[in-house]
């Protein structure tokens, strides 16, 4: 059964960053910036994760979404949310210099926050095919760019052939994901797509 983002409120959260390599490993957001001279440092989380970040949680660390390194764990000591930008001292990291060895790095946890309705796995949308509404093939889910990347929506990569194409995953356009089928149909306007 074809499931609708129509029916979403909005279309944060749409998917859990997952580690490739480690399954049970969830990338919840990344540290972008030092803040203060006291270790404290900016996080941009993934918005379904923002509850999982509270007074003695414990992340690991990686880079692309890969472990830093086997059971290194950094435990919050203290932290203010605004939004999904989330300002984090971890135990530790108690000065600017040591913050700044931890920017760009993302936060992972084993914790899995809960589900929206709606929402899919990145590994659960790649290699989908994607149709147009009036029943034409436009090609496979190729790749995803997240929000965070400086996009203000996720885009999926369409790719057909040697043609790509970028569309928006906001309910607009994205009508209906069938992960189980591999399927995804598109509301395609002017402009959207090539062909």
């Amino acid at each position: 059964m074809l499931r609708s983002l129509s029916e979403r409120p909005d279309n944060s959260g749409l998917y859990e960053y997952q580690d490739a390599k480690n399954e049970d490993t969830y990338v919840i957001g990344k540290i972008v910036k030092c803040s203060g001279i006291r270790g404290y440092v900016k996080v941009h989380l993934y918005s379904q994760y923002v509850g999982l970040v509270k007074k003695g949680s414990r992340f690991s660390l990686g880079e692309s979404g890969r472990l830093r390194k086997a059971g290194a764990t950094y435990r919050v000591d203290n932290f203010s949310i605004k939004g999904n930008v989330v300002l984090v001292k971890f135990s530790g990291i108690d000065d600017r210099t040591a913050a700044e060895e931890i920017v760009n790095k993302y936060l992972l946890t084993r914790e899995r926050a809960p589900r929206a309705k709606g929402s899919f796995l990145i590994r659960e949308i790649i290699g989908c095919e994607v149709w147009s509404t009036d029943g034409r093939l436009l090609g496979t889910v190729s790749d995803v760019l997240p929000r965070n990347s400086g996009l203000a929506h996720d885009v999926w990569e369409i790719q057909c052939g040697q043609r790509r194409n970028l569309i928006p995953a906001v309910k607009e356009f994205i009508r209906e994901v069938d992960t189980s089928g591999r399927k995804i149909v598109v509301n395609v306007i002017d402009g959207l797509v090539e062909g």
